[in-house]
C-alpha cells in the first residue's frame, strides 16, 4: 500500500486536493506547516499529489503495521 505525505505552509490547496480524493487521509497541523497522510493513494492521486505547486511530497510504501507492545 502506498501511503502519500503532502507537506505546505497552507491547508488551503490540501483541502482543495482532499475534494478530489476517495482515499482515507489524515491532515496534521504543526505551528508553521500542514501535513496531509493520504494512506492507499492510487498512481493517480499520487502523480496529481506531486504535482501541486507550492507543497512537498513524498511516497512510501507501508511495510508493517502495528500498536506496540501490549
Amino acid at each position: 500500500m502506498n501511503v502519500l505525505f503532502l507537506e505546505s505552509q497552507s491547508d488551503a490547496p490540501l483541502r482543495a486536493f482532499l475534494e478530489q480524493q476517495p482515499h482515507p487521509y489524515r491532515l496534521l497541523a504543526g505551528e508553521d506547516r500542514w501535513l496531509l497522510v493520504v494512506e492507499a493513494a492510487s498512481p493517480e492521486t499520487v502523480a496529481a499529489g506531486l504535482a501541486l505547486e507550492g507543497v512537498r511530497g513524498w511516497v512510501f510504501a507501508l511495510e508493517e503495521e502495528g500498536c506496540g507492545r501490549a
